[in-house]
């Protein structure tokens, strides 16, 4: 299953409260498959596991760059429990022109980042 909400590839597998190996590795490999990960062998995966349901989403990208260093959504992020980079405005964005540094992201936003295929990967 999915959470409609949420534009970016993920995928949710319930289970029972009986957590095995043999039936959480099945589970991820049904959410591996729906993903098609096997597509997109050089993506990270950001994995929650709960008593009661897996989520998997590929990690494919950061969402901002602070001092030349790449950031990326922790996994919580996709629970509820975010940490943005609150982003100083530095030049050219101090001047009113719109860049990279500076933009403040909403939550979807950098979920989407961060786990979004680029498109050119996607066909094929």
């Amino acid at each position: 299953m999915t959470i409609e909400e949420y534009n970016f590839p993920h995928a949710i597998a319930l289970h029972d409260s009986a957590l095995k190996s043999e039936s959480l590795l099945a589970e991820y490999r049904k959410c591996y498959q729906y993903l098609k990960l096997d597509k997109h062998p050089d993506v990270g995966i950001t994995i929650i596991v709960t008593p009661k349901w897996l989520f998997v989403a590929p990690l494919t990208s950061p969402y901002t760059e602070q001092h030349g260093m790449p950031v990326y959504a922790d996994a919580y992020a996709y629970l509820g429990i975010l940490n943005i980079q609150n982003l100083e405005l530095e030049w050219p964005a101090t001047a009113g022109i719109a860049t990279e540094i500076g933009t403040h992201l909403l939550p979807f936003d950098v979920l989407e980042r961060s786990s979004n295929f680029i498109a050119n990967v996607d066909s094929k």
